[in-house]
């Protein structure tokens, strides 16, 4: 994901997400204080035993502070937007399926596959990229299943909670839901056979984590143990499940086929209900907000989610050698291209970072394989002060513009956590160096 940060101050009734006084007085917390080293010492323990942390990743110290009118206003929103996408998704497949695909970067295999699956049809557990401007939230990207790592911040929150009044002499008022609460809507009431989660082989080979999480969550949530199945086993020992959760995705479904067809028969049978089917993985790709876009220019979309798109989504049209021209047309310091497959900010490029010929080589290379791009405009996002803290106990003043992760049970909040980069990059991520955090929900 790619910002702009910018010193703007907030519009009376613009931005819907303050990073108010409070956010300063957090971050002159952490950096005057006594106790301050203590207190991120706690911090950074409790986000590495939630799991919000890796080892090496440094840790958000001063929270990301939201509103509570404003974050259930934007949990209602990006439902909604969420809905336009599977329309979209719907529209395309029943006019021109096979050409969706191609613009999403799918090889023809896909077709038959999804024609055994159908589409998306219900909104999956997923978390929303975006970022705060003072125009209001930005919407970046969707990530479902397994790829909405981030979740579980409980133990960061009590301490925070502590903090609170001695900081600020008033406590917020949480309003965060429980880890991976927003998974019940997805549950069958009958579940006596059982939940598994299942991720591929290979994925499980090289990292359990994804799995482990999940699993410890839906047993938390049940109360019943869940084991972890490699794709190849599901169904293949003729043991009967209730529910599956899915990590694995549409596209490790097509490069090994023979390891998902006991799965893929059940799936088109209804033999289990699914947290998140492999069709999802179309509302997790850039290119659909491509196709959103593009839906509301061509007045496909009604005057209300027209609206909707046009505020929380930047320009994005999925590129292609008929508008390629077009493209390198538009300023380059104001583009974002990004894999419309790609995942945990890799395989982005800012324009504003490249020079003139490296830019429009890189748009002949995207408009000449077989992987689909979107191009995107460039998001200005306001800064913030903020305090971070090193994996050797360095702590870190900076200005930065944090990225929102946002969960969302249906049209309700359902927890989240921000993210900022230390030096500037214009990628936001943890594969180069983002620090990692908590948003904290309400007012003084």
């Amino acid at each position: 994901m790619a910002i702009n940060p910018v010193n703007s101050p907030s519009e009376p009734n613009g931005r819907k997400l303050v990073l108010d006084n409070l956010q300063a007085r957090w971050a002159d917390y952490f950096m005057e204080s006594a106790d301050a080293d203590d207190i991120a010492d706690e911090l950074r323990a409790a986000g590495l035993q939630d799991r919000l942390l890796g080892p090496d990743e440094h840790v958000l110290l001063s929270p990301v502070t939201i509103s509570a009118d404003e974050v259930a206003d934007y949990a209602a929103k990006l439902d909604q937007l969420g809905q336009v996408a599977i329309k979209v998704i719907a529209a395309h497949w029943d006019s021109d399926g096979a050409h969706m695909l191609q613009q999403m970067g799918y090889p023809a295999e896909a077709a038959d596959v999804l024609a055994m699956t159908g589409m998306p049809k219900i909104m999956p557990f997923g978390r929303w990229d975006a970022i705060a401007t003072s125009q209001g939230l930005r919407v970046l990207e969707l990530n479902v299943g397994g790829a909405t790592a981030g979740q579980d911040d409980r133990l960061m929150q009590r301490i925070y909670d502590r903090v609170s009044p001695a900081m600020s002499g008033n406590r917020h008022t949480e309003l965060q839901a429980a880890p991976f609460e927003a998974l019940r809507r997805l549950l069958p009431t009958d579940i006596a056979d059982g939940i598994v989660v299942s991720d591929d082989d290979d994925e499980l080979a090289r990292s359990p984590i994804s799995a482990q999480i999940a699993a410890r969550s839906l047993s938390q949530l049940t109360g019943l143990d869940v084991p972890i199945v490699p794709a190849s086993e599901l169904f293949a020992d003729g043991v009967s499940r209730s529910v599956v959760f899915e990590l694995f995705t549409l596209r490790d479904c097509l490069s090994h086929p023979a390891r998902y067809a006991t799965y893929l028969a059940a799936l088109s049978r209804g033999d289990f209900v699914s947290i998140n089917p492999v069709q999802n993985d179309l509302l997790m790709n850039k290119a659909t907000l491509a196709l959103i876009y593009q839906a509301m220019t061509d007045d496909a979309l009604t005057a209300s989610e027209a609206e909707l798109v046009s505020a929380l989504l930047p320009w994005t049209v999925t590129l292609s050698p008929r508008n390629r021209e077009d493209v390198a047309q538009r300023p380059r310091q104001q583009t974002v291209l990004k894999a419309a497959n790609g995942y945990g900010g890799l395989d982005v490029h800012c324009g504003w970072t490249m020079t003139d010929a490296a830019w429009d080589g890189l748009l002949d290379k995207a408009t000449s394989g077989d992987a689909a791009f979107v191009a995107q405009q460039r998001v200005d996002g306001d800064m913030s002060p903020l305090v971070a803290m090193s994996p050797q106990g360095a702590f870190i003043a900076f200005d930065a513009v944090p990225v929102l992760g946002v969960f969302c049970d249906g049209d309700q909040y359902g927890g989240g956590f921000a993210r900022a980069s230390i030096n500037g990059d214009a990628v936001v991520n943890a594969h180069n160096g983002a620090v990692v955090g908590a948003i904290r929900v309400g007012g003084e």
